[in-house]
């Protein structure tokens, strides 16, 4: 009994480090592109999951089976509260280590290690290593490809749909001892750093002293009679919560996968507790990995978060 309810209770500190670690990422590029402000984007990134995780309880009971233990090692093992118990501490003390440190991992790959670790540990040789490449190693290799495969196509398309109807691309340049200047630019950096002009002309190209906050990236022209401004934003806001949804619908299953054992909780309701501290975990303790993701990485490198000014 002690086992079932300590074996709950580090479910959910996985469900809390996952919500902590991951529920921004599907926000991550509004809030470092300065379309919308941090507590604007964990408010949706949190409405999104939490409606991805409810709907988990219906769409992905396959997840729940998977991350169960059952087929990675013997039955008896799998259904065991110390086995399980064991890979929750593991996987939850990893996601919120990396959380308090501001590293954004993933959640399933931390499931995946502690499942075959505490698997090794218990069975040894036994550990059916054709299960552990083809039900997780296969699947975490395959996704990002598969991403990659999408992506690049459809972002040299847009490019070319942008040009054929005129929509252009402006932004700013931002001077200072640390920043990332284009290629392309950099010609033209050391002239700039020595101009302390509110506006100049350089070359035929007209530069503007601003702050950090002005130095945002804007699209001109109109699609349909519509701003193409006011469309990458709608399309930005749509995909962040897409990704966020996806996240909450996968994600969820994965972790009440550890709680099987537990017989007298019932699936969905496992479900519900998760999705509730995978919400309260984004909610509290996102910010770290937020500035990560947004900033460090997700970020216009050429917007960091301190700088004398902006060109």
């Amino acid at each position: 009994m002690l086992l079932t309810a300590l074996l709950f209770l580090t479910t959910l500190l996985v469900a809390y480090a996952n919500g902590a670690n991951d529920n921004f990422k599907g926000v991550a590029t509004l809030f470092g592109s300065n379309t919308t402000s941090y507590r604007s984007a964990i408010a949706l990134a949190t409405i999104t999951t939490l409606a991805g995780a409810l709907c988990s309880v219906y769409f992905a009971e396959a997840l729940v089976h998977a991350f169960s233990g059952k087929g990675l090692v013997p039955d008896a093992v799998a259904a065991s509260p110390d086995f399980l118990l064991a890979a929750a501490a593991g996987a939850g003390a990893t996601v919120i280590f990396a959380t308090l440190l501001g590293l954004p991992v993933s959640t399933t790959h931390a499931l995946t290690g502690a499942l075959a670790g505490a698997g090794l540990m218990a069975v040894g040789p036994q550990l059916n290593l054709s299960h552990l490449g083809s039900g997780f190693f296969a699947p975490l290799v395959l996704g990002p490809v598969l991403a990659l495969l999408f992506t690049v196509p459809l972002y040299r398309g847009l490019l070319a749909l942008s040009a054929r109807l005129g929509i252009r691309r402006e932004s700013c340049l931002c001077v200072g001892a640390q920043e990332f200047i284009p290629v392309r630019q950099l010609r033209y950096s050391a002239a700039l750093q020595q101009y302390t002009a509110p506006a100049l002309s350089l070359g035929g190209v007209e530069v503007a002293v601003g702050t950090r906050q002005d130095c945002v990236e804007k699209f001109h022209g109109r699609l349909l009679g519509v701003s193409a401004q006011s469309l990458v934003d709608g399309l930005h806001y749509l995909s962040a919560a897409t990704v966020s949804f996806a996240r909450g619908l996968n994600d969820t299953p994965k972790i009440v996968g550890l709680l099987l054992v537990v017989q007298a909780l019932d699936v969905q309701l496992g479900m519900l507790a998760i999705a509730a501290a995978m919400a309260v975990g984004g909610l509290l303790n996102a910010r770290r990995v937020a500035i990560t993701m947004s900033k460090k990485i997700g970020g216009r490198r050429s917007r960091p978060t301190s700088l004398p000014g902006c060109w």
